[in-house]
């Protein structure tokens, strides 16, 4: 397995709104760039009691990641999982979207406007409720589509929200407080996956090399050439 530390990450809030529509269509937020210390709330979705008689308070935040992929050539293979640490609160299922934040490109940080950047037509993993609580890691499985994403293209981007609400828009319908999520940023999130292996032999004495498993005697996974011929 290879790793992959993001390069550039932050959390944004849609601040307090007056309606589920206007928290979760926010144009715009608070963007916390490149944070080094634990956030309580870097993932979270609010419905508070208001001032008023029967008003609520409503709220959103996102956790967005970027990723220079530019260095992995080869073809992803098995399970790909991007890790984040937990700290000390645990509130809210999660879920990986893509994301067209930082310029779409990496090429500037987190803005304040990339809080609607995200897609809610799809997904990179599935619902995650798992999160810990106790600063140990969140391994969130990715689909296929982020593993192409990692492998055919330069960058990868995601943002990961809370997933009952935000992700699903919907309403509880009465206030809920914060459900959020904690993050240890001075732990920087990664990327693990593995690179299916290659080998420049097709074929030995006339035998297709799947058909191969050894070669005098050795497991050919073992062996690194074979007549000065990488495996």
């Amino acid at each position: 397995m290879a790793t992959l530390n993001a390069s550039k990450w932050g959390f944004i809030t849609s601040n307090n709104q007056s309606s589920q529509t206007a928290a979760r269509d926010a144009t715009t937020g608070t963007a916390t760039v490149n944070p080094t210390t634990s956030t309580s709330a870097a993932i979270e979705y609010a419905r508070l009691a208001g001032r008023g008689r029967g008003s609520s308070i409503y709220r959103v935040t996102r956790t967005f990641y970027y990723f220079d992929t530019s260095g992995i050539t080869g073809t992803l293979t098995g399970t790909t999982t991007l890790n984040i640490k937990g700290t000390t609160t645990a509130n809210a299922d999660v879920i990986v979207v893509p994301s067209t934040a930082f310029s779409g490109d990496g090429s500037t940080n987190l803005a304040n406007d990339d809080i609607n950047n995200i897609s809610f037509n799809t997904n990179y993993g599935a619902q995650y409720t798992g999160w810990t609580n106790n600063n140990s890691n969140n391994a969130i499985t990715l689909r296929s589509p982020a593993a192409a994403d990692i492998q055919n293209n330069n960058y990868f981007i995601c943002a990961v929200i809370q997933y009952d609400n935000d992700y699903l828009n919907n309403d509880p319908g009465t206030n809920v407080g914060q459900l959020n999520n904690s993050i240890n940023f001075f732990t920087t999130a990664y990327l693990d996956y593995q690179v299916a292996s290659s080998s420049n032999i097709t074929s030995l004495n006339g035998i297709a090399r799947a058909s191969i498993t050894s070669f005098n005697t050795i497991a050919l996974a073992n062996i690194d050439q074979i007549n000065g011929i990488d495996n």
